[in-house]
């Protein structure tokens, strides 16, 4: 399809035979309570829209947010709130499990930097100071970093320029940026709502930079434990290989001699 009608329904790329077909069986009276219980809707990754229809997925992402998704990639059923079919459970907590020390780190490297504290310890190095151990605060900034990662593997040029995208979004929306000064204000003394702005516009960055370096390091180190992993049947089959190559070379080679 070309690129002047990408707008429009692509039927070979969008059409959703799980939602046309069913569970197919020649039990009519299954077949109607089944089809009775598996009401989908799509899901924009960007903000988490909900929308009934492929069009209706279609026309909000391409308007909003300016990317051309197929619908059938982001469907989930009504029994499945709260869960992407894109991102599994394992991946979550895997952030989950990352994001206390990301955090941390991230409290740090503003109160260490001196990019943050060019004339002496600065207000926003006196916040980060403060909210080394409020889990409240901790679990605000989690929420909004697995907006922001879910459903991306940051493993095409696509995908990392979605992430950005999603951040902009985040850090200009009024909404989530109000939140977290009226929490941040009732944690630390008294700081200006423009200070504390600054710090939370600061430590979503930081903590951006530090989740995409603690996901890189955990799946070096897990791609490294399963490729050094090699159980006897591979080892088997290698030794097979490697015999069967030796033993060909050594009948071509007699040809060759005589």
């Amino acid at each position: 399809m070309s690129s002047k009608h990408k707008d429009f329904l692509s039927w070979d790329d969008d059409i959703d035979l799980d939602l046309v077909l069913g569970d197919y069986t020649d039990d009519e009276a299954n077949n109607k309570s089944q089809a009775s219980t598996k009401e989908l809707c799509y899901i924009c990754p960007v903000c988490g829209a909900e929308y009934k229809s492929v069009s209706g997925f279609r026309g909000h992402v391409m308007k909003k947010h300016q990317q051309n998704l197929r619908a059938s990639d982001h469907k989930k059923n009504d029994n499945q709130k709260g869960q992407d079919s894109n991102w599994p459970k394992e991946e979550f907590t895997k952030l989950q499990t990352i994001f206390p020390q990301a955090f941390s780190n991230s409290l740090k490297n503003i109160q260490t930097n001196e990019l943050y504290n060019i004339f002496g310890k600065s207000i926003e190095a006196e916040i980060a100071e403060q909210l080394e151990m409020n889990k409240e605060v901790e679990k605000y900034f989690e929420e909004i970093i697995t907006i922001c990662h879910k459903n991306n593997n940051l493993s095409s040029t696509e995908e990392r320029e979605l992430l950005f995208k999603t951040v902009h979004r985040i850090r200009t929306d009024k909404e989530i940026v109000s939140k977290g000064v009226i929490l941040i204000q009732s944690s630390v003394k008294a700081q200006s709502a423009k200070d504390i702005n600054n710090f939370l516009q600061i430590i979503i960055l930081e903590l951006i930079a530090e989740v995409i370096k603690a996901r890189r390091q955990l799946e070096e180190k897990t791609s490294a434990a399963k490729v050094s992993e090699i159980s006897d049947s591979d080892n088997k089959v290698l030794y097979y290989i490697s015999g069967y190559i030796i033993k060909y070379l050594e009948k071509k080679t007699l040809k060759t001699e005589k």
